[in-house]
């Protein structure tokens, strides 16, 4: 127990600069990202970015991450002329939802927020959106189902991301080669095409 527990400190000292944090904080209507250690200080969470949605007067509804991270995902959409367009996979991914206060109408706002960066990957502003309002996050689509008050019905918002990458045909799909086991930071991911 105690030699499990002194790996893991460890391994907690060693991979701090690499472990992120994200904070939903609907009570002061902020999203905030952190990364856990700073100098060698695993224990501590250092704030490197913030979304203060309150002070341009929007009020946090909800949020949600990725799910369903098992699945083996398909990493191409196969147009209908066989054109191939390649998803934007990012497992920081981060879909909040904020009702707009500012106009006496109804309206809401979709943002999909990098988690890791804090860039605002996509927004989407739906006039007449309202509460009740649902989020899921999968693979690389966000969906979103709210109300219509004005026109009586509910309705759905769909996002799917796809990398800003020309069809180079299916060979690299197919014979993978060396992109197998490349891995992405968040960092350098570019912007994607929604």
């Amino acid at each position: 127990s105690q030699s499990m527990s002194s790996e893991l400190s460890k391994f907690v000292e060693e991979t701090a600069d690499k472990l992120f944090h994200y904070e939903v904080n609907t009570a002061q209507q902020v999203v905030q990202g952190f990364m856990m250690g700073h100098e060698g200080k695993a224990s501590e969470l250092v704030r490197l970015w913030n979304l203060e949605l309150g002070s341009v007067g929007e009020r946090i509804l909800t949020a949600a991450a990725p799910e369903h991270r098992e699945w083996n995902h398909v990493p191409v959409y196969i147009k209908g002329d066989a054109s191939i367009l390649y998803k934007y996979i990012n497992a920081n991914l981060l879909a909040v939802v904020t009702e707009d206060l500012r106009d006496n109408s109804s309206a809401l706002n979709l943002y999909a927020i990098d988690a890791v960066t804090g860039h605002i990957v996509h927004q989407s502003h739906i006039p007449g959106g309202a509460q009740p309002v649902h989020l899921v996050v999968c693979d690389n689509w966000v969906i979103m189902h709210y109300r219509n008050p004005k026109k009586t019905r509910f309705e759905i918002v769909v996002m799917e991301f796809f990398q800003a990458k020309a069809d180079e045909g299916p060979w690299d799909i197919l014979f993978a080669g060396k992109a197998v086991n490349q891995t992405l930071s968040a960092h350098h991911l570019e912007t994607p095409v929604p």
